[in-house]
């Protein structure tokens, strides 16, 4: 025996003492109670005896409907258990001989009983024992349901998991030792937010109230916003109605012009108007509990710049929420004597979040926190407490008390990734609980079936009503009740999950992607999956013959199955085809439709993983050895340089697709990656041009744009507004005559005689047939490698970096490039140097992001948010990267391409908060990338490949959700 398979055996002869131990702990009758209370018991109450009922049921003669649901629950059940009829009967002045009376609500005996008065609000109950007699109290609403099911699952020990076949304890006696107590959730809104949690029946039973589970108002009723959630602003004051009349009730935006975007919160007509539209909300819908007034989610929240609105800002420290507090207040305030139980709630996110310095909510407002861009969007593996996000929601803490929190527990992009985060839930839960939190939602996956949703729902149900319950032993609980013979192997699947977690803690803390992480992420290894595939089908193993358990592994299974689906033949090998139609057959029968947040997609995913699908050599064909060797594969690239106006080395590419639908690109061609004018090439370096109007597919052959006598270079193309276009670039020229030869050229020659031009610009108005003869200079001393890029108003940006100092800057032109602001430097860390090739992007919210080359570690990135005047100091992105590159598509991701590693872009789909790749392109080292959407959403990117003989290289791909996918050109 060699070392290797000892190895081998020893490996496996661990996992199999891991299994048992496991097994020991997890079967079938291994089971533990982690909903039991704590507390001294009352002695054993006799509901059943041998099949007999010992017990009565009584409500008060004039029952409400929430106590005859609770009576009838609890005769159901107790007969499910026992098989034993408990009879329920109106109130009782004697109690029947050798009975034990179940006092449901405020009947006459349990006012006999002189029980102390408790306060148990809308959802709290109580269960009180006197002279062997059970008393159950509950508070306005779902209170005296709550007290049963209460009685039932921590006392009892009953479980309803799932909207199936509860867990029950089944026996023909029914004794029980009762802890007394009295319990009143701080939480009035809980909500996991997963579309299994929204069934009604299931949520009554497990005490959530979730806007989406319409528990019946007879039975309790739930939280109920009655279509207006968040985001109202649109729905209280229609743009369709009032905007062409009455453009004063919406903001003015940093141009001047009224926006039907967002409202202005200040203007008094725009007040009476939401307090009229939500009056008659609530005549219309009396049940309502809760409406939001606030702002819609344009894809960001833009500032109106009206007097009153910045006089408001400015004085509550530049806080937007100030803003907004002004139309809520005035709303809270006159509807609160009519409806003095209705809450009116708005949204603390993104630029809303800050807490206003003296301005606060009124008693009958609720601030809907929102832990995104500071805490979960970039950060979901790392608890609340420990992100930028709790110093802001403590500072809401001190100033109010009464948050709504909106929390996000699921990947968006891959809504079955596995994701070991049930502790931050838990942590979060209980700092939010310690905040003054009266709401929590945990957005999870709420299209349809997820990773583990109903061991979520039910776990995160059970912390939202009781934080302090230990979240490991409710995950043990479920697994263990849940999937009772397999419980074994589910339960170690659940440790490996979680010690991956713990093994990739380092890149968990800031994964690639934040929230939205790619399946080719660390902890998702081999080994992982491997090992999970192997305890996934010793479930199956232990179920049996029992189908409703081996359906229940089948969903347990489906996230491992997707992993592999997602990384393709290449990481699964000759079994993908194998995979995928197990994973078709699989998340068809579970409702996995949506496999990310958006429409359904299934169907289409799964179309195009089998085009993947690695095809089978026919019957009868030779051996593999005797086959002909296979032909090369063509290049994925399409080379749209070649030309004689181009020379031999082109480089430094860039593309802009034009108002007549054409693709311009321009790029530089010289002899070498610097080319100095010569005797045998005069005019040194120049930049040419090539235009596609067919999407990409041919190029015209290179033309010359501008060549001087000076080594032209990094050339920039952008279509202006007015539809001229501009050039801009920088150029070399030397303090000494022109060499004799080209090929004379030498570095240390070139750092001699070097003189530099500074940002230069032409100009084309005739859709780029001609150009300026002469080059303007707009930013002595700077250079730029990014194109000049517009605001609403025309006013134009251009990216800027030097050496004098080594950072990035930006100049602005107010018109269109006529005349030129000084730079505005973006301020480097200290100890930090920017090489710093700049270039910059509009966010949704109105700020600008800038992103910058520094060599030798992590690009960096700035933001400006009074439209590129100043900039704040540059910070680490967290991944390398050379001349970036920003371009926004229609469907709202950003694509930051770049060179390190190789040629590479990242994506962004949250507004430059987390960022998912690298993605390769190419292999070759040149880049200087540019990218422009084409007309069938997929994206064309250009790039050069450095060396001798380099070239302007041009691919198509299509944006996944995991990354990209190469598409023909």
């Amino acid at each position: 025996m060699n070392e290797l398979q000892r190895n081998y055996i020893m490996k496996h002869l661990v996992l199999l003492l891991v299994l048992a131990m496991t097994a020991s702990t997890f079967g079938e009758d291994a089971w533990k109670n982690a909903l039991a209370p704590k507390g001294t018991k009352t002695d054993e109450l006799t509901f059943v005896d041998n099949g007999k009922a010992t017990a009565v049921i009584i409500i008060p003669t004039e029952a409400n409907s929430m106590e005859k649901k609770a009576a009838d629950d609890l005769q159901y059940w107790l007969k499910q258990m026992t098989g034993a009829h408990v009879g329920v009967k109106f109130d009782l002045k004697v109690k029947p001989k050798g009975a034990m009376i179940i006092s449901i609500g405020n009947t006459k005996l349990m006012q006999d009983a002189l029980l102390p008065d408790v306060d148990l609000k809308e959802d709290g109950y109580s269960i009180s024992e006197s002279d062997g007699n059970l008393y159950l109290r509950g508070g306005r609403t779902r209170g005296i349901v709550n007290a049963v099911y209460a009685l039932l699952e921590e006392d009892i020990g009953c479980r309803w998991y799932d909207n199936g076949e509860p867990r029950l304890p089944k026996s023909p006696t029914l004794k029980v030792q009762v802890v007394p107590r009295t319990y009143v959730p701080q939480l009035r809104l809980r909500d996991p937010f997963y579309k299994v949690s929204f069934d009604p029946v299931w949520s009554l039973r497990n005490r959530t109230q979730a806007p989406d589970a319409h528990v019946p108002e007879e039975f309790g009723g739930h939280i109920d916003y009655d279509g207006m959630f968040v985001h109202t602003a649109a729905s209280l004051v229609p743009p369709a109605k009032y905007f062409k009349d009455h453009p004063e009730y919406f903001f003015l935006d940093a141009s001047g012009h009224r926006n039907p975007a967002q409202l202005d919160a200040t203007n008094p007509d725009v007040a009476k108007i939401v307090i009229e539209a939500v009056r008659k909300t609530l005549k219309e819908h009396p049940e309502t509990e809760i409406i939001s007034v606030s702002k819609n989610d344009s894809g960001g929240d833009q500032l109106c710049q009206c007097d009153n609105c910045k006089k408001v800002r400015e004085a509550e420290g530049g806080a937007e929420m100030a803003v907004q507090l002004v139309l809520v207040n005035k709303v809270a305030e006159a509807i609160e004597k009519d409806y003095p139980n209705v809450t009116i709630d708005t949204l603390a996110y993104l630029d809303t979040i800050k807490v206003p310095k003296t301005m606060r909510p009124r008693k009958n407002v609720a601030i809907r926190f929102c832990n995104d861009a500071p805490g979960a969007w970039g950060r979901p593996f790392t608890a609340a407490e420990d992100c930028p996000v709790a110093d802001i929601a403590k500072a809401w803490s001190a100033a109010h008390n009464r948050i709504y929190v909106w929390d996000y527990n699921v990947n968006f992009s891959h809504y079955l990734a596995p994701m070991p985060n049930m502790n931050v839930i838990a942590k979060n839960i209980k700092f939010w609980v310690a905040n003054h939190a009266e709401g929590v939602m945990t957005q999870g996956g709420y299209q349809g079936c997820t990773e583990r949703d109903w061991m979520r729902s039910w776990v995160i149900a059970k912390l939202m009503w009781d934080p302090s319950l230990d979240q490991q032993a409710l995950v043990d609980d479920f697994i263990s009740g849940y999937f009772g013979k397999a419980a074994p192997a589910i339960a170690e699947y659940d440790a490996l999950l979680r010690k991956a977690g713990e093994d990739h803690a380092k890149e968990l803390a800031s994964p690639p992607g934040g929230i939205r992480y790619p399946m080719d992420i660390s902890f998702l290894s081999k080994e992982f999956l491997d090992r999970a595939t192997e305890l996934m089908k010793q479930a199956h193993d232990l179920a049996g013959d029992d189908a409703a358990l081996q359906k229940k592994v089948d969903r347990a299974e489906l996230p491992i199955l997707y992993v592999k689906v997602v990384r393709g033949p290449k990481f699964v090998g000759d079994s993908y085809g194998d995979v995928l139609n197990r994973f078709d057959k699989v998340a068809h029968e579970q409702g996995a439709d949506y496999l990310q947040e958006g429409g359904k997609d299934l169907d289409a995913r799964i179309a195009e993983w089998r085009k993947q699908v690695p095809a089978k050599p026919p019957i009868g064909s030779e051996p593999q050895g005797r086959r002909q060797a296979a032909a090369p594969a063509a290049p994925a690239y399409k080379v749209i340089s070649k030309g004689p106006e181009a020379m031999s080395y082109q480089a430094f590419p860039d593309l802009c697709r034009l108002k007549n639908g054409d693709i311009l690109a321009v790029f530089y061609a010289g002899y070498g990656h610097v080319s100095l004018a010569a005797d045998d090439c005069p005019n040194g370096g120049r930049i040419c041009m090539v235009r596609s109007s067919d999407e990409g597919k041919t190029w015209t052959v290179p033309k010359v744009l501008f060549d001087d006598a000076n080594d032209n270079r990094d050339p920039h193309i952008a279509q202006l507004d007015d539809g001229s276009l501009v050039c801009t670039f920088f150029s070399w020229s030397s303090n000494k005559p022109p060499m004799k030869r080209a090929k004379d050229f030498t570095w240390d020659y070139f750092n001699k005689v070097k003189k530099l031009s500074g940002a230069q610009m032409v100009r084309s108005t005739d859709g780029g047939r001609t150009w300026e003869k002469t080059a303007h200079t707009i930013a002595d001393g700077w250079v730029c490698s990014a194109p000049v890029r517009q605001l609403s108003d025309g006013t134009c940006i251009l990216g800027l970096y030097g050496k004098d100092p080594s950072t990035g800057a930006t100049i602005r032109s107010p018109d269109r490039g006529k005349t030129w602001d000084a730079p505005a430097v973006i301020p480097a860390p200290k100890g930090v140097s920017l090489d710093a090739e700049t270039d910059w992007i509009r966010l949704k919210d109105g700020t600008l992001f800038a992103a910058l080359r520094q060599s030798k570690n992590d690009m960096y990135f700035s933001m400006s948010s009074d439209e590129g005047k100043s900039w704040a100091e540059a910070k680490d992105i967290g991944f390398p990267g050379h001349c970036p590159h920003l371009n926004r598509l229609s469907t709202g991701e950003i694509i930051l391409s770049h060179r390190v590693p190789n040629t590479s872009i990242h994506i962004s789909r949250d507004e430059c908060k987390t960022w998912q790749g690298p993605f390769e392109i190419d292999n070759c080292i040149g880049a200087y990338p540019s990218t422009v959407e084409l007309k069938d959403h997929s994206v064309l990117i250009i790039y050069y490949s450095e060396g001798g003989g380099s070239e302007i290289r041009a691919q198509r791909f299509k944006l996944t959700d995991s990354g990209i996918e190469k598409l023909p050109l």
